[in-house]
């Protein structure tokens, strides 16, 4: 799981330009928007951005809330993992969010991640 500064989250108000960069840097293909105390209000995947450019003639001016996914991932932090397993699988999703009892974002297990876990069992 990728916990702390290695979650790609950002703000709502983010511009779409600003989350891709940011995006890009972490590597990860998707950014979590969190609100003002870290609860997962969407995601934003590169996926999402080549069917926005598709759309769009233009995205300035767009924040990452006008486009994000809002039906989220997620597991609670007691919960097994083959449970995220179980989610990633049977969904076609880049990440399973992991969050405390209250909603609040811990961490991010990658689809790839758990893939790999699924492979060495």
């Amino acid at each position: 799981m990728i916990k702390g500064g290695g979650i790609p989250m950002v703000a709502p108000h983010t511009s779409v330009i600003d989350a891709v960069i940011y995006m890009a840097n972490k590597r990860l293909g998707f950014v979590v928007v969190v609100d003002a105390v870290l609860r997962p209000l969407g995601i934003f995947t590169d996926g999402d951005m080549g069917r926005l450019l598709k759309e769009k003639e233009s995205i300035a001016g767009l924040e990452v809330s006008d486009c994000m996914e809002v039906r989220l991932m997620y597991v609670h932090e007691h919960e097994l993992i083959a449970d995220c397993i179980k989610s990633a699988t049977d969904n076609a999703v880049s990440a399973i969010l992991v969050v405390r009892h209250d909603g609040v974002l811990l961490g991010v297990s990658h689809k790839e991640d758990l893939e790999s876990y699924i492979a060495l069992k």
